[in-house]
């Protein structure tokens, strides 16, 4: 084998190793830019949860709001009715014992009338 023959195998020898090398490269290149885009599309979503869950959580919140809007308005009425039913009570108290009064006054007034 004469010089030439060995030089033209070593550069095709070294041609051949640098495209390999350069298409391993670009193998990888090409996996890594798939990687990126199926991880950018992923952190979209992740974005898109994300304000999903924060919509979700200030509608909550108003909702939170409201519930203890009402509760309070509940309360209230429901320390009205107790208030109603006590002076209810109160009254039906006062009344038998004023029908009691009465009756004693309306016999002592029987017992003077029929006095001589």
């Amino acid at each position: 084998m004469d010089s030439t023959t060995a030089v033209t195998w070593a550069s095709f020898f070294i041609a051949l190793v640098a495209g390999g090398g350069f298409t391993l490269q670009q193998q990888r290149v090409a996996a890594l830019r798939s990687d990126l885009i199926d991880s950018s599309k992923r952190v979209e979503g992740l974005r898109g949860d994300l304000l999903d869950a924060e919509r979700e959580r200030v509608d909550d919140r108003t909702r939170i709001a409201q519930l203890e809007s009402d509760l309070r308005h509940s309360e209230q009425m429901a320390t009205g009715s107790a208030h109603w039913k006590a002076l209810d009570e109160h009254l039906d108290n006062h009344h038998r014992e004023s029908m009691k009064a009465w009756a004693g006054i309306k016999t002592e007034i029987h017992k003077l009338q029929s006095k001589p």
